[in-house]
């Protein structure tokens, strides 16, 4: 009785989070979070877990410290609701604070000094927010620094920075005071790091007897068809690369035109060339020969509804679109008037790519000329300008000779805003090759021609995805070199590291468990298929400052190598789901990654939470991202508590279970960001 009434209550724990992300956030803490019967809720989960431990006599030290540690981190997390307080404080320059902003009284009084909004190097991209204040406590006064990830603590409260007036005179700082609940919580967080090691090395455990039930199992080349061509007025190859050499800021950061050129082509066309002619072509076709590339059919319109009602071809050109007058002109009012269907939407996206079109041809937004470190858009008269002139008249020396001149003002005025020579050589090297395109091609074709288990077979694919892997290795450190920053910061570079973390753990097991490969492949494959897409950007932009911490690619990495892990173990169950044959033993091969899948999942989430006690002064705000985190693992957590729930006995239970619970990893991974949002919606 027991044990239904501890599931049951687990189970409407899962259930009443996962219903309270798909409200507003204020609504959500007004309706579930912040009442008295959701903290009465997860007391008596944890009351009851704790009676059926002891009513079961539970031995084993490992585990009770693993549950253990779980209770800890929800008594600190009570006494932060009991006694902990939240608030915030405005300053402005000069005026002394003793109060915050719901009226409670500070320990001390707090003046500001001075705020300072730091950019990149060149660019307008805010790198930092610093307050300097003063701090009078008990007769003494000092002077003090907050900023991004920088907090200031005295007398048991917290200071961070959070917000700043437009006028730059005055900062919005949030203020946290929980003496008791950090601590406590801090030790649940240590005590189930060491729990979690400790569970992965018992010999008695799962994971341990999972890993000596598997034995070894049994488990082309692809040819990439190149685009094709037709020539139009346009720059020479060698002219058009000059331009492309050229500094420009855009995407917040100093970087070649060249960049500016992928991004536009692939935007407007759908692909990095058009007919046989390279990024840098098409951009200078565009600035220097408007009239005839109005006439090209360079814009992509995917919509079948939109080419239907409007007479257009699957490649339009911009003079399609001007047909006795501009074509998109009513659609596109009602699409801004808030009449947003699906219709409307795509005649927005395609207005965006005429606007684009326009402003490369008119130079709007074109910032490449440096002053005094900063960089200011293209005007009339201008290098540009007379690139222009000489494109018009073909002479390509006097082209050439402006473009190198125009390229030494930029080296004698950009400073150090300029990207290194091993920056500029890595972009250069990062832009000229397709990664995710090949790389998705090859996975998926090799990994399901790997079905087929011949030995040939086998080893081709382990050669393959050895070398997508190098390959993908490079990718990631290009981007790395490029932007500066380890790169999971953004959506395609997780779904980038996601697949590396999958080939990585594929490599090391797939001599052992042959048919990891072709799980491997086809997993990494699809997920590289997914940075693909186009609601992914692979722009590469600076660092918001709240994600300048060491402890990003901490809590990144943990949770996606998570991730990856619960991806193959739902690989494993669906091959049995559908294939039926040696069920048992797969089902043995998806615990050997579950266990330290959990464990990666399970300190991935608190290292996030200590991240965001140093960023924002709270360790858990039940964003939607990071309650998701916690359902995924609650629901992973079930199948390993097989012992007490006899139906995950049985291997085909276990394998329909694993392959639905895969479901919590998407919907945390893509349904957050794109549905439901939060402050995670940048991930």
């Amino acid at each position: 009785m027991l044990s239904k009434t501890v599931t049951t209550l687990y189970a409407i724990v899962i259930v009443v989070m996962a219903m309270a992300t798909f409200f507003p956030q204020e609504r959500a803490d007004s309706r579930f979070y912040g009442t008295w019967w959701f903290t009465a809720l997860w007391a008596l989960l944890t009351a009851l877990a704790i009676a059926h431990m002891v009513r079961r006599r539970m031995r084993r030290a490992s585990l009770v410290m693993l549950h253990g540690a779980f209770a800890v981190i929800l008594c600190g997390a009570l006494i932060t609701r009991l006694t902990g307080e939240q608030s915030s404080v405005h300053l402005r320059e000069g005026v002394a604070v003793s109060r915050m902003d719901n009226g409670s009284p500070l320990p001390f009084t707090v003046t500001l000094q001075r705020f300072q909004l730091q950019t990149y190097s060149g660019t307008e991209a805010p790198s930092d927010f610093i307050s300097t204040i003063e701090v009078s406590h008990q007769g003494e006064r000092k002077t003090a620094t907050i900023s991004m990830n920088n907090i200031y603590n005295k007398a048991g409260v917290r200071l961070y920075q959070s917000g700043y007036d437009p006028d730059m005179r005055g900062t919005y700082l949030s203020v946290n005071k929980d003496p008791w609940g950090i601590p406590v919580t801090y030790l649940g967080y240590a005590l189930l790091l060491v729990a979690m090691i400790w569970m992965l090395t018992d010999k008695k455990l799962g994971f341990r007897k999972a890993l000596r039930k598997i034995a070894p199992l049994t488990v082309l080349l692809l040819t990439i068809l190149p685009r094709d061509v037709v020539a139009a007025t346009s720059v020479p190859r060698s002219q058009a690369e000059m331009v492309g050499r050229l500094y420009i800021r855009y995407g917040d950061r100093i970087c070649p035109m060249q960049t500016y050129a992928i991004d536009l082509t692939k935007k407007i066309h759908g692909a990095r060339s058009y007919d046989g002619k390279s990024a840098e072509e098409v951009m200078c076709g565009l600035m220097f020969y408007p009239g005839e590339w109005n006439k090209e059919p360079l814009i992509k319109v995917k919509s079948s509804e939109v080419r239907k009602r409007y007479g257009l071809p699957r490649y339009a050109s911009v003079n399609d679109f001007m047909q006795g007058g501009y074509i998109l002109g009513p659609a596109l009012q009602e699409a801004y008037q808030g009449n947003d269907d699906k219709l409307h939407q795509e005649v927005k996206k395609l207005d965006e790519k005429l606007m684009l079109i326009m402003e490369t041809e008119h130079y709007q937004n074109l910032y490449l000329l440096p002053r005094n470190g900063q960089w200011y858009a293209e005007g009339a008269g201008t290098p540009m300008s007379m690139l222009r002139e000489c494109a018009e008249m073909s002479d390509w020396k006097a082209f050439s000779e402006v473009v190198q001149q125009l390229h030494h003002y930029q080296q004698a005025n950009g400073g150090n805003s300029l990207p290194s020579r091993t920056q500029l050589l890595s972009e250069r090297i990062y832009n000229s090759i397709p990664f995710a395109t090949i790389l998705f091609m090859v996975c998926l074709t090799v990994g399901l021609l790997s079905i087929m288990q011949k030995r040939w077979i086998q080893l081709a694919s382990r050669a393959v995805l050895l070398l997508s892997w190098l390959a993908l290795t490079l990718c990631l450190a290009l981007r790395w070199i490029v932007s500066q920053n380890i790169p999971m910061t953004n959506g395609y570079e997780t779904m980038l590291f996601l697949a590396w973390v999958i080939m990585l753990a594929t490599i090391s097991a797939m001599r052992a468990v042959p048919i990891l490969t072709t799980f491997g492949l086809i997993l990494s494959g699809f997920c590289l298929l997914v940075s693909h897409l186009s609601q992914l950007d692979p722009q590469i932009t600076p660092l918001m400052p709240v994600l300048q911490s060491p402890l990003l690619s901490l809590h990144v990495s943990t949770v996606m190598i998570a991730y990856a892990l619960l991806a193959i173990t739902a690989i494993c169950s669906l091959w049995a789901v559908l294939a039926r044959g040696k069920r048992d033993y797969l089902m043995s091969l998806s615990q050997v990654f579950l266990y330290p899948a959990i464990a990666f999942l399970s300190v991935g989430i608190f290292l996030g939470a200590v991240w965001a006690n140093v960023s924002w002064g709270a360790y858990w705000s039940w964003d939607p991202k990071e309650t998701w985190a916690l359902i995924t693992m609650m629901v992973y957590a079930v199948p390993l508590h097989g012992a007490l729930l006899p139906r995950f006995r049985g291997a085909l239970f276990y394998h329909l279970y694993m392959v639905m619970a895969f479901c919590t990893v998407i919907i945390t991974y893509f349904g957050v960001n794109y549905l439901l949002g939060g402050m995670h919606s940048y991930a």
